[in-house]
């Protein structure tokens, strides 16, 4: 039916009245887009304009787990930032295969291979095998314990823990015995409470990592004069940008720490350091390198402790400290704590100048049974004996004989 003239003149100027409603509201929108940009370049701000890309101010911040909360983000503020920007694993980096992209490149050799390598293996990488890394766990729970130790299951059945996990352990102390048990078997009470409760991955680090790096360096063993280690819980400082959670470091005797922090060091623009890190570690020399990661997610911790690592080598490069000295680096993933041994490899890329070989993993332990736990004990120690012995060797004549004026 058709329509009226006078209906047809109302619709025309609803939509003439529609239209220009449509443009004031985008110049309004314009105006405020200007205004907003003109007022960002006045902050020092910068906007998205010839391949720069703008800064992005979230209209609402995502809530923060709190303690005894499930995990709510993944997110973490609280690495210590490396000033070695140029190795930070991009965005894409999300595979290992790409982290031959790194510079300094990253390739993986599996354990069963290492073998092969033979003579190409730099001789601290040796020593580090041999005296301190190849152990089939055997013999890591002192026989004093073995009357502690239910020896069967409620039905009576094969033994809990079997004989040749028992040895006369020379390495502790009998009063450090209680000690032991007692962090052990807290570790492993923790370690069944948050493993199927989806809590957040800062409680496993706080319950049931880092009581076990704590017990290491608490050992008399690592508490001699010379011989210290300290175990660092870096998640506790949220100021800071971290790329690890922990880590095992030299704890030098005071004049050693005052003679870096006297030293001149190449790299400008960041905080004087003889590592990675602009932050509280910066006088730190550390041999093992932790990274946690919940048991059945998407995140290679690798990925994560690649980038650190080239950072750490590039750093030595730059302050022209020797290649030669392997890093330990060990990524647990829920109950499994793997160890890989990180080395310069110059055949590898040498269009670059030096490529970093990961061998590994090597299981240190884990945190699901008492053979476990002792186990993992073991290992740390190990990695802490190469730490107190080859590393420090290397750091006092390689990086504190340079400071020494």
């Amino acid at each position: 039916m058709p329509q009226s003239p006078l209906k047809t003149k109302d619709v025309e100027a609803k939509a003439k009245e529609g239209e220009e409603s449509g443009m004031v509201t985008r110049a309004r929108s314009q105006a405020k887009v200007s205004s907003a940009v003109s007022s960002d370049k006045e902050n020092g701000g910068t906007v998205r304009s010839a391949g720069i890309e703008a800064q992005v101010i979230p209209l609402f911040s995502e809530p923060s787990a709190r303690p005894g909360s499930p995990l709510k983000s993944k997110s973490s503020s609280s690495r210590p930032g490396s000033p070695t920007k140029s190795t930070k694993a991009p965005a894409s980096m999300t595979t290992r295969e790409r982290l031959i992209l790194l510079n300094p490149p990253v390739s993986f050799f599996p354990r069963v291979y290492f073998g092969q390598l033979g003579n190409k293996m730099p001789p601290a990488v040796k020593i580090l095998w041999v005296n301190h890394i190849e152990s089939d766990g055997e013999g890591t729970i002192p026989e004093a314990l073995k009357a502690r130790i239910p020896q069967q299951t409620p039905n009576k059945s094969k033994p809990k823990v079997p004989k040749m996990c028992f040895s006369d352990n020379t390495r502790y102390k009998p009063g450090e015995y209680d000690r032991i048990w007692i962090a052990i078997t807290d570790v492993l009470i923790n370690a069944d409470r948050y493993r199927h409760e989806g809590y957040h991955e800062s409680h496993w680090i706080s319950y049931v990592v880092s009581p076990m790096l704590n017990l290491v360096s608490k050992l008399e063993c690592f508490n001699k004069d010379g011989k210290r280690i300290k175990a660092l819980d870096i998640t506790q400082f949220k100021d800071l940008d971290k790329r690890i959670d922990c880590a095992f470091g030299l704890d030098l005797p005071t004049d050693q720490t005052l003679t870096l922090q006297r030293g001149v060091y190449a790299m400008k623009g960041a905080m004087d350091s003889i590592n990675q890190t602009s932050s509280f570690v910066n006088f730190t020399p550390m041999f093992a390198n932790f990274e946690v990661k919940r048991k059945n997610t998407n995140i290679d911790p690798l990925i994560q402790l690649a980038a650190w690592i080239s950072a750490e080598f590039e750093k030595r490069k730059v302050e022209d400290y020797s290649l030669d000295m392997p890093v330990l680096v060990i990524e647990i993933e829920g109950d499994e704590w793997g160890l890989h041994i990180v080395y310069v490899d110059r055949e590898m890329v040498k269009d670059k100048g030096y490529g970093l070989r990961f061998v590994g993993p090597i299981s240190l332990g884990d945190t699901k049974s008492l053979e476990g736990g002792f186990k993992l004990l073991d290992g740390l120690c190990r990695c802490a004996d190469w730490g107190v012995g080859s590393y420090k060797d290397w750091f006092e004549k390689q990086i504190l004989q340079k400071y020494i004026y």
